[in-house]
């Protein structure tokens, strides 16, 4: 727009020059103000160029007017142009900043999912391989479950009639897995059963080592140890236990056996009171029977030996060769002074084969009583297993 302000403005001085021109001659010139009236058509069209001029410079003005509106529409236009083409360039500016700003998180996130994947397929794949390596420690552990089980079972099959056949079986079993504690728990009551107490106790402290809250490695060893005589262990083993379950009537059974060989018979009183209140079996009355025996309470002491009586004879009928049974009745009938009775079912148990520890049972009842009352008679029944 300012090209064309310039070739006006060239436009117009050329012609205000000329209007000047011919109108400074005009006044000047002397030789007009003498013309003759011959001479008024001449001076008639100097006055009409004068007007012409005057006409061009008005003419001249209004096109400078028009040119300077021209020029002041054109600078608004220019203006409004640049403010429109500044606007457009922030917005790209912006939009550029933005975008960038939104292609680079976009560029950041597919790099990251990328990695993702990456981390994902390694996982994968480790994942795979702990599933195959689990698959294959199942079906070998399945395998090697299988075998201890039978042993197990075999060995429970034996324990009653062959307890050396059975700790056989057992060992098979923990040659398999080491680390299982049931093994160690038939292994020490299997010992037991024989006499071998100094190798149950081993077997049953390895149980304890592996698990030091099962209840029937700490009823076995505290069994193994009153077996042993060791009272004192034994009666740490079966607090133990108790803790754990007070209401367990093989640990308050045991428990109480500890009282007895302590004498403490108040304490085995209460145990043997709580066991039978859970257990209406023979043995804890006549457990119950054996204490009021050992506190001279003779009215308690012959009232429960008679009732254990009469649930043992219960039992013999079913079976006739429990030798459990048949120890208890003997004991019960030294309770009430029948001796000849008690002496028969001593010489049957031993003529018909008893294992240690159950002769260890009745000879330890036996010293009890004996210790109590020195009576010949109990000296002469314990004698009956001297050679054993």
């Amino acid at each position: 727009m300012n090209f064309r302000k310039f070739i006006l403005f060239l436009l117009l001085i050329p012609l205000n020059l000329n209007a000047q021109d011919m109108t400074k001659k005009v006044t000047d010139d002397s030789s007009f103000q003498h013309l003759s009236p011959s001479d008024a058509k001449q001076n008639l069209l100097i006055h009409k160029l004068d007007s012409t001029i005057t006409h061009l410079k008005n003419e001249n003005t209004h096109l400078k007017e028009l040119a300077e509106q021209d020029i002041d529409h054109a600078k608004s236009l220019i203006n409004m142009t640049e403010t429109i083409v500044e606007f457009i360039a922030v917005l790209l500016a912006i939009f550029t900043v933005v975008g960038g700003f939104i292609i680079a998180k976009m560029f950041r996130q597919s790099s990251q999912i990328s990695k993702d994947h990456k981390v994902l397929l390694e996982d994968w794949e480790k994942t795979r391989r702990e599933i195959d390596e689990l698959k294959e420690s199942s079906i070998r552990e399945g395998k090697e479950l299988l075998q201890i089980l039978f042993y197990i079972t075999e060995g429970d099959n034996q324990i009653k009639n062959n307890p050396e056949e059975a700790i056989n079986l057992y060992k098979k079993a923990l040659a398999i897995k080491e680390n299982n504690p049931e093994v160690y728990v038939k292994l020490g009551y299997a010992n037991v059963e024989i006499g071998k107490y100094d190798d149950a106790i081993s077997f049953l402290q390895k149980g304890v080592n592996l698990d030091s809250q099962n209840i029937s490695i700490l009823h076995g060893l505290a069994r193994a140890y009153r077996k042993a005589m060791q009272f004192d262990k034994a009666e740490i083993y079966y607090k133990k236990a108790f803790d754990l379950d007070n209401n367990n009537i093989w640990v308050l059974s045991g428990l109480g056996q500890i009282y007895l060989q302590k004498k403490d018979f108040k304490n085995a009183e209460i145990i043997y009171k709580k066991v039978m209140s859970m257990d209406n079996s023979f043995h804890p009355i006549f457990n119950l029977a054996f204490v009021y025996f050992c506190k001279q309470d003779m009215k308690n002491a012959e009232y429960y030996f008679e009732e254990a009586i009469k649930l043992i004879d219960e039992r013999l009928i079913r079976r006739p060769d429990s030798r459990w049974a048949l120890r208890l009745k003997a004991i019960s009938f030294i309770g009430l002074s029948k001796y000849d009775e008690a002496k028969k079912i001593l010489l049957y148990l031993k003529e018909t084969g008893i294992y240690p520890p159950h002769v260890r049972s009745i000879i330890d009842r036996l010293k009890i009583l004996h210790d109590l009352y020195g009576d010949k008679r109990l000296k002469e029944m314990m004698s009956i297993f001297k050679e054993n």
